[in-house]
């Protein structure tokens, strides 16, 4: 059995995570020093949105034999109807207003499918960044002082 960061497993083909028991999808890249710190601030803030399109960045960070690895949670396509065009600007917009670029295989494991068959059902597109609570991080001093 394959691991990851001592909490991803791959088993039959598919990667599951250990703390949920649910599938996760995984982008596994060559790790370089040019881009670590860029590729770091990319996660950092892919980690912190929240949008109807976007699969959940769960975790980040090196993987084995000198690549690096992100772990998506693996949500079900959106059934969008004839909403899917304007659903795929929406989310585009929002994250260039974040900053965050999803290239090439990026892309492909971070963004849900959408079923365009059918009326589908109305999706608001809502898109949010999550900011940390001051309450936490006076905990979190208390706990790591």
């Amino acid at each position: 059995m394959e691991w990851l960061a001592d909490r991803f497993f791959r088993s039959n083909g598919t990667w599951i995570d250990a703390a949920s028991g649910a599938s996760v999808r995984i982008l596994l890249d060559e790790a370089s020093a040019v881009d670590a710190l860029d590729w770091e601030e990319q996660c950092a803030r892919l980690a912190k949105v929240r949008h109807p399109l976007l699969n959940p960045l769960l975790d980040y960070g090196d993987a084995p034999a000198g690549q690096r690895f992100e772990a998506y949670a693996e949500l079900p396509p959106l059934a969008s109807g004839r909403q899917s065009n304007d659903l795929r600007l929406h989310v585009s917009q929002f994250l260039r207003g974040a900053g965050i670029s999803l290239d090439g295989p990026r892309g492909a494991v971070a963004t849900r499918g959408l079923a365009t068959r059918g009326e589908g059902s109305s999706i608001r597109p809502l898109g949010v960044t999550l900011q940390p609570r001051r309450a936490l991080s006076a905990i979190q001093d208390v706990l790591e002082g």
